[in-house]
């Protein structure tokens, strides 16, 4: 089995709106929103890094720094890999939301928009994983003080 160690970037404006990028699946069965993020590259100096590029590459913002707020597993069984993902808390940025995804990006099609939501709005579409439907913005409220790790979530279930 792979391991694959993913960093995403939980991105929030001034009036705590989320930003999210629209992904479909592969097989073009389904889409959803999810925070922007990705794997880990050879080029990346620590996951930080991978977070910042990610962010850059889906979203076209430069964010700095970032508290590590939730660890999360989770198992593709039917691509043998496990899934190690790292989310940061970003709140200073700079830029204009674009595109600058890779070719392969661009080319399958897989991100398709970027854009802000508000915390009632996460409710009326498809949000993973799913803390950030709600367990996100009650830990925001209460000052997100620790990091928290959420556990495995297994292929099949709602992640």
């Amino acid at each position: 089995m792979k391991l694959r160690i993913r960093a995403s970037g939980i991105v929030l404006d001034a009036d705590n709106r989320i930003l999210l990028v629209n992904e479909r699946s592969a097989n073009n069965e389904s889409e959803h929103w999810m925070p922007p993020g990705g794997g880990f590259e050879e080029q990346d100096s620590s996951m930080l890094a991978c977070m910042q590029r990610e962010v850059w590459e889906e979203t076209g913002l430069v964010v700095q720094g970032g508290r590590l707020i939730y660890i999360r597993e989770f198992a593709e069984s039917s691509q043998q890999t496990h899934h190690l993902e790292l989310s940061f808390l970003v709140r200073d940025f700079q830029g204009e939301i674009n595109f600058n995804r890779p070719q392969e990006l661009v080319e399958t099609g897989l991100t398709r928009q970027t854009r802000w939501f508000s915390q009632e709005e996460t409710k009326d579409f498809a949000v993973y994983p799913k803390y950030l439907r709600e367990e996100f913005w009650v830990s925001l409220a209460s000052g997100l003080e620790q990091t928290k790790y959420l556990g495995v979530t297994k292929e099949g279930e709602e992640w």
